[in-house]
């Protein structure tokens, strides 16, 4: 086996330290992913309880208008029963 010169040694100290660096990168890659699933996984649970929570609003604001609905019409009853002067 030939020696290497000191060019050979220096060219593959550099790809040495590019792939560990590619290997960090691919690491580092690999964990984003992980995160970024769990971000939309996370993120479809949120929007579900807002979904859920949408339809209890329109639900409390239809009983909002109903109930005004309802004293109006009481209170005209009202009017129409008191005595007139």
């Amino acid at each position: 086996m030939s020696r290497l010169d000191s060019e050979e040694k220096e060219e593959l100290r550099n790809l040495k330290e590019e792939v560990a660096t590619l290997r960090q990168t691919q690491a580092t890659l690999r964990d984003n992913m992980r995160e970024a699933v769990t971000n939309v996984s996370e993120n479809q649970d949120l929007i579900e309880d807002l979904r859920q929570k949408n339809v209890q609003l329109e639900g409390i604001v239809s009983l909002i208008s109903n109930n005004r609905s309802t004293l109006r019409v009481n209170y005209e009853m009202l009017i129409a029963l008191l005595p007139l002067k």
